[in-house]
């Protein structure tokens, strides 16, 4: 079973069809890396955050939240929130409320 399935996917689902192209992608771009482990009859792949991948996601954390109909960006943003400044994710918790209050 996949990491994600037991954390963030309670808010954000990905198809397989779409993660596997975008972790190609990323390996291409240098942003992750892939090991691969034996696990008995079936290999596994650990895929790991690279400094270029850092710096993405840290921008990415800094953006406004963009509204999804199927996911909830700001869950994923709280989930990754060690990766961005506190202040960054009170002002995330604080667009968010203003939106609820409208």
């Amino acid at each position: 079973m996949m990491l994600y399935e037991n954390s963030i996917s309670h808010f954000w689902k990905e198809s397989n069809g779409q993660l596997y192209p975008t972790l190609r992608t990323l390996l291409r771009e240098e942003k992750i890396s892939v090991q691969k482990e034996e696990k008995g009859k079936k290999d596994c792949y650990v895929y790991s955050i690279q400094k270029d991948g850092i710096i993405e996601l840290k921008s990415w954390m800094s953006q406004s939240i963009e509204k999804q109909v199927h996911r909830d960006e700001m869950l994923l943003k709280l989930f990754f929130g060690a990766n961005s400044s506190t202040e960054e994710m009170i002002q995330r918790l604080r667009e968010r409320k203003e939106t609820y209050e409208q």
